[in-house]
């Protein structure tokens, strides 16, 4: 289980400053891990759902979250999400560029580039985007970002960096991206 580090906590900072004086219907939290972002959710959202592919996580997640309006699902990406549309998504993806010598760890590495499964997740969340939803996650300068921005204008997302925070190794985004209508 991935266990909230930077990444979460610049997330968590980004839903605060957006959407704790809202109230939206239904949001999700992709790669829930701990369930931080998606008991934050649960603040404003009528529904949350909190979703996983790791079976320790997802375990986790139902322990944690029982007897809230948190559903968890275990899910590769979208595929176990039935057809409903989200007014807020968000994702702390496997960001990192996964090298030869790496082991294997879904929870930090998205690919050769670093940017694979972000670029899955995006693709797939335009069938379940609101017309007004609005999507929220993270990536790392050690990916190939500038490709994963080109890829978005072709999937016809407008987007914006709207936070930055700057680690010793390394620099971290929260990007806000909707569908172009």
């Amino acid at each position: 289980m991935y266990e909230p580090a930077e990444d979460s906590y610049l997330l968590l900072e980004s839903i605060n400053n957006f959407y704790v004086d809202k109230q939206i219907k239904n949001s999700l939290d992709m790669g829930s891990g701990s369930g931080i972002l998606a008991k934050q959710l649960a603040e404003f959202s009528e529904h949350v759902i909190a979703v996983d592919i790791d079976d320790a996580s997802v375990a986790h997640l139902k322990k944690e979250l029982k007897n809230s309006k948190i559903s968890v699902v275990k899910s590769d990406l979208f595929s176990n999400i039935k057809k409903e549309k989200f007014d807020l998504i968000v994702f702390n993806p496997p960001y990192l560029p996964k090298g030869e010598d790496d082991y294997e760890d879904i929870a930090l590495y998205g690919g050769e580039k670093g940017i694979e499964i972000t670029l899955r997740f995006l693709e797939q969340a335009k069938e379940f985007l609101a017309k007004t939803g609005i999507i929220l996650f993270v990536a790392s300068s050690l990916s190939k970002v500038s490709e994963l921005e080109i890829e978005m204008k072709k999937m016809k997302y407008s987007f914006e960096k709207i936070k930055q925070e700057h680690y010793f190794f390394e620099e971290l985004y929260v990007y806000k991206a909707k569908l172009k209508n």
